[in-house]
C-alpha cells in the first residue's frame, strides 16, 4: 500500500474517531447536566429514584450518582 493511501486512510480514521467522540460527548451531556442540578453528594453508589406514574411505585435507576459525576468530569476534561 502506498504511503499516500496509508496517510489518506489515517486521516479518514481520525475524522471518524473525532465524529464518534462528539457523539459520545453529546450522549454524556444530559447526565453531566443532571449532576449539576444535584444539591449535596449522597455517595457514588446511590441509585436515583425515578418518579414514574405507575401503580408499582418508584423505579430505581440502573445508573448511580457516581455515573453522573463521571460524565460531568469527563466532559469537563477531568478524567478522575
Amino acid at each position: 500500500m502506498a504511503y499516500d493511501q496509508i496517510n489518506a486512510d489515517l486521516i479518514q480514521e481520525n475524522r471518524n474517531l473525532s465524529a464518534r467522540v462528539a457523539e459520545l460527548e453529546a450522549a454524556l451531556r444530559p447526565f453531566a447536566k443532571e449532576w449539576a442540578e444535584w444539591r449535596g453528594d449522597p455517595g457514588d453508589e446511590v441509585h436515583p429514584i425515578i418518579k414514574a406514574s405507575t401503580l408499582e411505585g418508584n423505579n430505581f435507576a440502573a445508573f448511580t450518582v457516581g455515573d453522573l459525576k463521571r460524565a460531568a468530569a469527563l466532559l469537563s476534561g477531568n478524567k478522575s
